[in-house]
């Protein structure tokens, strides 16, 4: 979230002359929160593909030491329920971290912050 404040923070300007130009609060609320969810679910999908990636190169190659001597074959699968809900989650998430921020900025006034202001 308080990348989502310094993102929104480093666009003050913009937001301020689109709500001078007459964009809506709603409008401006729903553009960040679009945005802050492509932001994590590419995320999210880059972190499934390398864990992927990584299942793909281990398969049953790893070898977990029980005793003295002995190993235990592991092997790994990529479960694609898991992969679903681990997106949702990263929605989830995005949507979450994205509101607050985007509220925050709704509210500003245009005129304080083109004179030099905060959000």
């Amino acid at each position: 979230m308080a990348l989502n404040f310094a993102r929104i923070r480093e666009r003050g300007e913009e937001i301020a002359v689109r709500k001078s130009f007459g964009a809506s609060s709603a409008v401006l609320k729903g553009q960040f929160i679009f945005e802050n969810l492509v932001l994590t679910v590419t995320g999210g999908v880059i972190g499934i593909v390398l864990s992927f990636v990584v299942v793909a190169l281990l398969g049953n190659t790893l070898n977990i030491p029980v005793k003295a001597g002995t190993t235990v074959p592991m092997s790994f699968s990529f479960d694609f329920l898991v992969f679903g809900i681990t997106l949702g989650v990263c929605l989830l998430f995005g949507m979450l971290s994205g509101v607050l921020p985007a509220i925050r900025m709704s509210r500003m006034k245009p005129v304080k912050y083109l004179k030099g202001g905060e959000i």
